[in-house]
């Protein structure tokens, strides 16, 4: 299993200082989707689901992401997990004129950067938040390098990343981690969202996501089961989970969507063989759950000394 990635670091700089929403992304992503339809449908009174243009057609590709029913990966969905995450944690200073996210294109979605530098660049001169501050890119850093000679000319990446599957479920070695969840993971279990999870859940969730995103845009090794066997070795865990509530203006839907989902820490103990920590770097890069391309279902996983 092995899935090609891309990540891109942007700066944006806006005219004046600006109070800065707590969470960018809903409104990056906003103005990126209304900027790149502008630019790529031929048909904007169309469904992208139904429009004969939509394998073809940058917007469809990455902000609705159809599926034809009779497909291998998700059998009877019409719509996939998009190729992208944005990247972001909760801001900590309100006030600046400075921004940072990075932007992660899987598999296919790596050759779209382009479609995605120009609409970030055109939604720049409408401006973002509620009061329409205007912006600028001020860099692009791919692999430690800039990759902008200015405003309308961007360099090709042709060094991409690479992340895969570790199959090794038997050897092992004793790790103390601290698992931060630090935006919003949205967990289904039973058709119900969860506000608790625990470790072995957490795995068989990223490992899910993963599964279908190797699948989309990687290599989907034939003999791997949609589903992990039970883990080999139990861990010693404990948490401080909550629900936390996030909050979107959906311009489509004309109302406020909440986006809420587990925040916290999960600290765990134990034997942990390469396919669980290989599959806990993947819940890092592409995110867990529903919504990574808002930038919810961020994890951080770090050694610790104390359970």
């Amino acid at each position: 299993m092995q899935i090609p990635y891309q990540t891109y670091r942007f700066t944006l700089e806006f005219e004046h200082k600006t109070v800065l929403q707590n969470f960018p992304p809903f409104f990056l992503r906003s103005v990126i989707g209304k900027e790149l339809r502008k630019v790529a449908c031929l048909f904007p009174n169309s469904n992208c689901t139904e429009c004969s243009l939509n394998e073809k057609c940058a917007y469809a590709f990455l902000f609705e992401t159809p599926l034809p029913k009779q497909n291998l990966i998700l059998a009877g969905r019409n719509h996939a997990p998009h190729p992208f995450v944005m990247d972001m944690p909760p801001l900590t200073v309100r006030r600046g004129k400075q921004l940072e996210f990075e932007l992660i294109l899987m598999g296919k979605g790596r050759e779209y950067f382009p479609y995605f530098y120009y609409a970030i660049l055109k939604a720049g001169e409408e401006g973002l938040f509620f009061q329409r501050m205007p912006y600028r890119i001020e860099n692009v850093f791919a692999n430690g390098e800039s990759i902008i000679k200015d405003q309308q000319t961007i360099v090709a990446v042709n060094d991409h990343h690479r992340w895969g599957l570790n199959n090794d479920l038997i050897s092992s070695r004793e790790h103390a981690l601290v698992i931060e969840f630090v935006t919003p993971f949205r967990y289904k279990k039973k058709g119900k969202y969860q506000n608790r999870i625990n470790y072995e859940e957490l795995i068989q969730a990223i490992y899910s996501r993963i599964y279908l995103l190797a699948g989309l845009y990687g290599e989907l090794n034939g003999d791997l089961p949609t589903k992990l066997p039970p883990l080999p070795f139990a861990k010693k865990e404990r948490s401080t989970l909550v629900w936390k509530d996030y909050q979107r203006y959906s311009a489509r839907q004309r109302t406020v969507i909440r986006l809420g989902g587990i925040m916290g820490t999960l600290f765990v103990e134990g034997k942990f063989t390469p396919l669980e920590m290989s599959l806990l770097q993947a819940g890092q890069i592409f995110h867990i759950g529903k919504n990574a391309g808002f930038g919810l279902g961020k994890i951080e996983v770090k050694a610790t000394t104390q359970i």
